[in-house]
């Protein structure tokens, strides 16, 4: 969990370092937890990750 949030969800060192970017400072933790919940698409990565869109 992000420091100080009270999102139950979990993230990985990667995300929270990118989330650290200024041109991701702006992102809301409630348009990501919007996504997440309610994605318009998604694609599973080669990976095995899955990765999330949807209209904010």
């Amino acid at each position: 969990m992000l420091p100080g949030n009270k999102s139950r969800m979990k993230f990985t060192n990667y995300y929270l370092y990118t989330r650290e970017r200024p041109e991701r400072k702006d992102i809301k933790m409630k348009w990501i937890e919007q996504v997440f919940e309610f994605p318009e698409h998604e694609q599973i990565q080669s990976d095995g990750r899955k990765r999330k869109w949807g209209f904010i």
